[in-house]
């Protein structure tokens, strides 16, 4: 008699476990597939930018991209960016150049398109933002992997 109480009592506990196990959200854990490597956000940065920028700022991203000598203003070179700010590259503001957040004065009528507005659709149908801003950090930080070294400055 005990042994039945006993065995009744246990089913009743793993199948309440069983039903807490059924009601967990998987998406609550995510599969280490769902974030991708780093590797895999650069080689996604790297063809946005072969895609969208290398017209302009050409294909190692120092300005000579084949549209350029079209434009009114120089081509920035963008593997500079961090040098001509004291060495550390200047994330927020790559962002909010792309994503159109700041307007860059030399582009006057902003020949520069806002990235967030091309990366919003896709085959005439609106793309979830968190995909707009997810593209945008890939190709900003494709851009920080360009970056060089600042020169070293010169001897007596």
């Amino acid at each position: 008699m005990i042994r039945n109480r006993f065995q009744r009592i246990a089913l009743g506990l793993l199948a309440g476990l069983g039903l807490l196990a059924g009601c967990a959200d998987p998406a609550a854990t995510p599969s280490p597939d769902a974030t991708p490597s780093l590797d895999a956000a650069l080689a996604d940065g790297e063809r946005l930018y072969r895609t969208h920028c290398m017209s302009c700022h050409g294909p190692d991203g120092t300005g000579g991209g084949e549209l350029a000598p079209e434009l009114a203003v120089p081509v920035p070179d963008l593997t500079t960016l961090a040098a001509r700010h004291g060495g550390t590259y200047p994330l927020e503001r790559v962002l909010r150049v792309i994503d159109g957040r700041d307007a860059v004065q030399a582009h006057g009528s902003r020949p520069m398109p806002v990235w967030w507005n091309v990366f919003a659709e896709e085959d005439g149908r609106p793309v979830p933002e968190e995909e707009v801003q997810r593209k945008i950090n890939e190709l900003a930080e494709y851009l920080r992997s360009i970056q060089v070294e600042p020169p070293a400055p010169a001897g007596p």
